[in-house]
């Protein structure tokens, strides 16, 4: 006996080490057609896994409610997160460019800094992280802690903004006035209270079930056709390449789509 989800990851994982497989032959034949005068006119063996049809038949053995929504948490808070990170960081380097492109003592590089996309995920990163590991402490009885999160937030963006100004060339002035207009744009509280009833929703959500099933033969046989279930599964593998980025003199490799 084993859960549905446990069977239904087995055949996606073997479906994926079987090309992996198919790939480490052709790598290996491969010196042999490039050693053989002959073969080496031939092209490379390899197998090309398009899809998948996998016609799955168990017998359902329980179905157990659970509280321990650990991972469902994780998975929607995460989502949640990830989308305001993105926005309070994408939201900070928008105002602090609008307020500071009227002044024209500033200065080449930090108007670059501003226009660029480094700094944007470095500071989306940040913030992530400090929702993720400051988590439990937001949360308090199923309740979001805007006041909480607001304090903290401003402080990080603040730390931010005067990182990103700090060779800016303009004045003590200026830079509080740049500071003013940014936070006055943003609406940092705005954003925390519009993730608050998500959050809640997903904190307080109803318990998760987790179907366990038979699918061994004898099971099968012992059971009438009425009790059998099916799933007709299809799968395809999804190729992927490495490729070389270049961002502001910065080098790194990232894996995309083929």
């Amino acid at each position: 006996m084993a859960e549905l989800q446990q069977i239904l990851g087995s055949i996606f994982r073997d479906i994926a080490q079987a090309r992996v497989t198919s790939d480490l032959y052709s790598r290996n034949i491969s010196k042999y057609y490039e050693q053989d005068p002959l073969l080496r006119k031939f092209p490379l063996p390899r197998t090309d896994v398009d899809e998948v049809e996998v016609d799955l038949k168990f017998v359902m053995a329980g179905l157990e409610a659970t509280t321990d929504q650990d991972e469902s948490r994780e998975s929607s808070t995460a989502t949640i997160f990830t989308k305001i990170a993105g926005n309070l960081s994408d939201g900070l380097f928008e105002n602090m460019r609008a307020a500071s492109g009227k002044f024209a003592n500033l200065s080449e590089q930090t108007a670059n800094r501003l226009e660029g996309l480094e700094h944007r995920i470095y500071l989306s990163q940040s913030l992530l992280i400090y929702f993720q590991n400051h988590r439990a402490q937001l949360m308090h009885d199923g309740k979001f802690d805007v006041g909480k999160a607001l304090s903290d937030i401003k402080q990080l963006l603040k730390s931010n903004l005067e990182e990103q100004l700090g060779d800016s060339g303009l004045t003590e002035n200026q830079l509080q006035d740049i500071e003013k207009k940014v936070f006055a744009n943003l609406k940092i509280e705005n954003h925390l209270k519009s993730i608050k009833k998500p959050l809640e929703e997903s904190y307080n959500g109803d318990a998760d079930f987790r179907a366990t099933v038979e699918v061994t033969v004898d099971k099968l046989a012992e059971a009438p056709d009425t009790a059998i279930s099916s799933i007709k599964v299809k799968a395809r593998v999804r190729n992927y390449i490495w490729s070389k980025v270049e961002h502001e003199g910065k080098t790194w490799r990232s894996l995309n789509p083929e």
